[in-house]
């Protein structure tokens, strides 16, 4: 008897060692299937908000049109040329690495032309910021940095240099053989500005107020600086916001009117470099509207954000173009040009883009859209 309990005495550790190891086996198996119940839900619940939230997408639709017809296509072998101008029968292409370098072609691109433009090497130019715009007949050489601004006229492209600005400047609308539009930068209230300025007459007019400014007055103002040829007015598109102004050429302003996005408020951040007294941005910023023209009443803007009836795989494929009535301040169609155009410019019924080192040439039939009176 003794025996048996000392046996029982002996065993009886060995049971609660067995049990105490199963209830930990099993704690543990819990705990792991716990944790992936928990990993696994937390997965689904990302996966819902992320669907909810691509379907939610830019708060705005698009509707398509064909637009463009007769394209033609030619490689022009460098992505540094830039669309100078257009005219009734040619396509006038300047050089960023080469800025004496002018290209003539016809819209069917079938003859190219090639002139070096006659510069006299005693003029103090910024050639690195040097452009050339083409308004038919005349052309200019224009530089904000000296600044200096050179024109000459078809054929003979005898270039003169005109009685330079006392100011530098980063945008010009040539208005006349004389006259400009200008974006300058005003220190006294550290923004950028838009002004008027007659050459031979040394009037300048600067437009306070036109380009209302959010986080600061340079990078949130910035944009695109354009003019119908086919009426008196300018219109200013902002990269980073929803927002255009049209005025007339004395820097009066007609309308403000929004573009289909929903983006009115600039996504940029921007600092302050104390040494140098300057602003920065502190981030790569992405522009809403990344390109535009305007011609007979119409604004063609390249916009980057995609509409929520868009297929993601089009639109990473092509470049979508919003089309606007600037007279009846509306949206009106989108087209979209094949590859991703980098520039384009629309005259009468001509459309040219250009991508990589291509340039293609089309065709479009639009009514005249009269601007507002």
């Amino acid at each position: 008897m003794a025996r048996q309990r000392v046996d029982g005495i002996i065993h009886q550790p060995i049971f609660l060692v067995i049990f105490i190891i199963l209830i930990e086996m099993i704690r543990k198996k819990f705990a792991l299937l716990l944790c992936c119940f928990l990993f696994a839900f937390a997965v689904i619940v990302i996966l819902i908000l992320l669907q909810k939230q691509q379907q939610q997408g830019n708060g705005f639709s698009r509707s398509f049109k064909d637009l463009l017809y007769g394209l033609y296509t030619t490689d022009i072998k460098s992505s540094s040329y830039y669309i100078a101008g257009l005219s009734n029968d040619q396509v006038f292409l300047g050089n960023l690495a080469n800025s004496e370098e002018l290209l003539i072609i016809d819209y069917p691109l079938a003859h190219i032309k090639t002139i070096r433009l006659v510069i006299d090497d005693t003029m103090r130019i910024a050639w690195k910021a040097a452009k050339i715009v083409v308004d038919y007949p005349n052309i200019f050489l224009i530089e904000g940095i000296t600044p200096t601004i050179l024109h000459a006229t078809f054929p003979k492209l005898n270039f003169r240099q005109l009685p330079s600005p006392a100011f530098q400047f980063d945008l010009a609308i040539p208005l006349s053989a004389s006259t400009f539009a200008w974006r300058i930068y005003d220190a006294s209230i550290d923004e950028r500005i838009l002004a008027k300025f007659d050459l031979h007459t040394r009037e300048l007019k600067k437009g306070y107020g036109i380009l209302e400014k959010q986080q600061d007055g340079v990078f949130s103002t910035d944009g695109l600086l354009m003019n119908d040829r086919c009426s008196p007015y300018l219109l200013h598109l902002y990269y980073y916001r929803n927002e255009y102004v049209i005025l007339d050429t004395n820097l009066k302003v007609i309308e403000k009117a929004k573009t289909i996005d929903t983006v009115s408020i600039a996504q940029i951040k921007v600092g302050v470099i104390r040494s140098e007294r300057s602003a920065t941005l502190l981030a790569p910023a992405q522009p809403t509207n990344k390109y535009a023209c305007v011609d007979n009443g119409y604004l063609f803007v390249h916009s980057t954000l995609m509409a929520d009836n868009e297929e993601s795989q089009k639109f990473k494929k092509f470049s979508v173009v919003d089309v606007y009535s600037i007279g009846k301040l509306k949206y009106l169609f989108s087209f979209y040009l094949p590859g991703k155009a980098r520039a384009y410019k629309a005259f009468r019924n001509h459309f040219v883009f250009l991508e990589d080192h291509f340039i293609h040439s089309g065709y479009f039939n639009l009514p005249s859209d009269s601007f507002i009176p």
